[in-house]
Formats: structure tokens, C-alpha cells, sequence
């Protein structure tokens, strides 16, 4: 049970965060004049964080058969309860239905447990690679922007990415550790080509 209560409580306060920063606009470096260095220096400290992630499960099919047998072996275990049924009886309809279109409050249920992006419309389970420096470049503005190669990740640094608010969010990185950012990015795309990097 407390490990449930932990997982609900961490996306609640990533929730509230996230809110707060879309509210008050102050997500986006391309909101802060260049007047206001103060502010833009501390939130280019807060940036998102580089994530490497590596596909875990492939295909519709193979993601239904993983999530069902995850449920079945929590199921066994000692803090299962009520609460958890409920939410897995709601997860296997939610994966059911796993489709790029699907109605939003199941791609919200299976978000929370689950971190499945659409690749070229194939529905895929991520996890994070913990071998690659995650802390540069950063970027502001939560961008749901999915990088595939490392062509793409240089790309992105040079020009920003465009959030779901339209505006162009920058990349910040210490430029005396450009090489070693540019290596670890290389390296992760040569070990995993069918790798994706992600902001959060």
C-alpha cells in the first residue's frame, strides 16, 4: 500500500508543479526578456532534465500481454487492495483500447503507470537508460517533443523546439562540456538506435 500511496503522491505533486508553471508562463525561456537575466538564470537551472530511454515492450499485443501479467503478479502481493483492483480493472480496459486516438482519460490512466509513446503509430513502452548524464542540455517549456537520432538532438539544440503553446523553447548547456554532451548523445544513439530522448 505505500508503495501505491508514494506513486500517487509523486504524479500529484509532478501534476500541481506542472500546472503551476503553465499557469504562471514561467516554464518557457521565450517569456523572459533578456531585460529579466535574474529569472532566466534560475530557471534555466530548474530546465528539463535529457531522458534516454530504450524500448521495453513492443506492439499493441505485446503491451496488453505485459500489463495484464504485471496485474496478475500485483495482485499477489500484500498491499493489494481494493483501490488497486479498481485501477487495474480500469487499466486492462485502458490498454484494450491502446490506440494513438484513445479517449484521454485512459491514455491518462496508463501514463501514470506507463511510459508508452507512439512510434510511427506503433504503441511502445519506454524505460529510462540510467547510463547517460541526464543533467545537460536542458531545455525549458516541457516540450512534448520525442528526439530519434542524434542528428535530430544537435538540430534541436542549435533551434529550440516548439511547445504545445507554439513557443520556441532554448536549449542551455555549459559550452566547456560541449564535447562530452555531444559524445554521451552519439553514444546512447549508437548502443540504442531504436532509443528515444524525451524532456521532463
Amino acid at each position: 500500500m505505500k508503495k501505491n500511496i508514494g506513486k500517487i503522491n509523486k504524479y500529484l505533486f509532478i501534476c500541481i508543479i506542472l500546472l503551476y508553471l503553465h499557469n504562471n508562463k514561467l516554464y518557457c525561456m521565450g517569456n523572459i526578456s533578456n531585460k529579466d537575466k535574474k529569472q532566466k538564470d534560475k530557471l534555466i537551472n530548474m530546465g528539463c532534465h535529457t531522458w534516454y530511454k530504450i524500448p521495453l515492450v513492443k506492439g499493441k499485443e505485446n503491451i496488453q500481454q505485459y500489463v495484464r501479467e504485471k496485474i496478475d503478479a500485483d495482485r499477489k502481493q500484500e498491499w493489494w487492495n481494493d483501490k488497486c483492483e479498481e485501477e487495474a480493472v480500469l487499466a486492462i480496459k485502458a490498454i484494450n483500447d491502446l490506440d494513438e486516438n484513445m479517449d484521454e482519460n485512459s491514455a491518462i490512466l496508463l501514463g501514470a503507470y506507463y511510459d508508452i509513446e507512439f512510434i510511427n503509430k506503433e504503441p511502445i513502452i519506454y524505460i529510462n537508460a540510467y547510463a547517460y548524464d541526464i543533467d545537460e542540455p536542458r531545455v525549458g517549456g516541457y516540450p512534448d517533443t520525442i528526439i530519434k537520432s542524434a542528428d535530430e538532438m544537435f538540430k534541436a539544440m542549435e533551434n529550440g523546439v516548439v511547445n504545445s503553446d507554439g513557443d520556441i523553447c532554448n536549449f542551455y548547456w555549459d559550452k566547456d562540456r560541449d564535447s562530452y554532451i555531444r559524445n554521451n548523445i552519439i553514444g546512447f544513439f549508437n548502443s540504442h538506435p531504436d532509443g528515444i530522448i524525451e524532456f521532463g
